[in-house]
């Protein structure tokens, strides 16, 4: 279930240094980052241990400009995004762009490439508020700053509880190219002031 009020907006946001316990925490933050990630038994100031590799597949001037869902009507711009001086990935400022892990693999490149997006905002329905009709076979496609469009297909789509994300899987190593698309997902807890899950739809290169 989904559904908004006009009192509080959600973001999926995570946590990408590797060795700790992960539990989410959500938070009403203005336009800024809605949700962290607080890891437990490692001290924040260590260095980042997760450093997804990158290809030389793609050009490395080149970035994620705009995503595309037509079966959804997506046509979003998108913004770099990065870590939080607590070691969160950050979350897009706009409630209808969406924000691309620059940390991470371009889409294209080997490697799981991540990006996220408002489901809701203090007005209404955002950017990735339909995600979750999206359904196996349905194409996603990247336009880069080039010009080149890079197309991905939907493989599978799984709503994960608050605190139970598989990390390695959605920002973790991979032998092929894919683009893993988050959200929030399930019941708004106002006393928590969050949601109780988190969609992520998984998409394959079509090559």
């Amino acid at each position: 279930m989904k559904f908004f009020t006009s009192s509080r907006a959600s973001v999926i946001a995570l946590d990408v240094r590797a060795g700790s316990t992960y539990v989410m925490t959500f938070i009403l933050a203005g336009t800024a980052i809605l949700a962290v990630i607080t890891k437990l038994h490692q001290p924040i100031s260590q260095s980042p241990a997760f450093d997804p590799p990158r290809s030389s597949s793609v050009e490395t001037t080149t970035k994620p400009a705009r995503l595309v869902i037509p079966s959804i009507k997506v046509n979003a711009p998108v913004e770099d995004v990065g870590l939080l001086s607590d070691g969160s990935m950050d979350a897009p400022k706009g409630w209808n762009d969406v924000g691309w892990y620059d940390l991470g693999p371009r889409p294209g490149e080997t490697g799981n490439a991540v990006m996220a997006g408002h489901l809701d905002s203090y007005i209404g329905a955002a950017v990735f508020w339909h995600l979750d009709e999206l359904k196996p076979g349905d194409t996603v496609s990247v336009i880069d700053t080039a010009g080149n469009t890079h197309q991905f297909r939907v493989t599978s789509m799984h709503s994960y509880m608050t605190d139970n994300p598989p990390m390695q899987k959605i920002f973790g190593t991979a032998t092929g190219s894919h683009l893993n698309l988050i959200t929030c997902d399930g019941t708004w807890n106002g006393a928590l002031q969050r949601y109780d899950h988190r969609l992520v739809v998984y998409t394959d290169a079509v090559r």
